[in-house]
């Protein structure tokens, strides 16, 4: 089931369907400048960082999100210690099992199963270097993505169908002359 906000579509796994102009992402800014002088974009640039830069609000939620990768760091820096020990002592320590027989059929309690950490390992080692990118590259308040520059001018419908309009108009001009002076064209090609 999808449903519609705006322009955008969601569907049923919240996954965007549609222009991917029309995105909404809560940590992305998307600025469309128009100005007579290009030249101007650097300043404009400049501007918008500053502002974002002395904006406390920002700067608080910025440390704050600072403040939580670090925690992140040391807690999943601990977590795979502990899953690495707890390995080691699983495969050397705990090989001892209870069985009890039966009759002629054996059945057995607490026997630990082997369990293979690679895989917790790795995911909290993914984890941990996602947070760490965070904590090396994303320091700043606003990070550029894209520098402001000159966007490339999409040609839409009305500007086809002019151009293949005017051309259209141009060779029914010259298709209609034919006709209408085939007579005086043959006798000229004639003599």
């Amino acid at each position: 089931m999808s449903s519609a906000r705006g322009l955008i579509q969601i569907d049923k796994k919240n996954n965007f369907v549609g222009n991917a102009k029309n995105v909404r992402m809560t940590d992305r800014l998307y600025v469309i400048v128009k100005v007579k002088n290009i030249y101007s974009l650097p300043q404009i640039q400049n501007g918008l960082i500053h502002y974002f830069s002395t904006n406390e609000i920002l700067e608080k939620r910025n440390q704050l999100r600072m403040i939580q990768l670090k925690n992140s760091f040391t807690f999943l820096e601990k977590e795979a210690m502990k899953i690495d020990s707890l390995s080691g002592f699983d495969y050397f320590k705990n090989k001892q099992q209870l069985s009890i027989k039966v009759d002629s059929q054996a059945i057995t309690f607490g026997e630990p199963q082997k369990q293979l950490y690679y895989k917790d390992v790795k995911a909290i080692l993914e984890s941990k270097d996602v947070v760490e990118t965070g904590i090396v590259i994303d320091t700043e308040i606003v990070s550029i993505i894209k520098p402001l520059g000159i966007a490339s001018k999409q040609t839409g419908f009305l500007d086809r169908f002019i151009v293949f309009g005017f051309f259209f108009l141009f060779w029914g001009y010259v298709a209609a002359a034919l006709v209408r002076y085939r007579k005086p064209i043959r006798k000229f090609l004639n003599s």
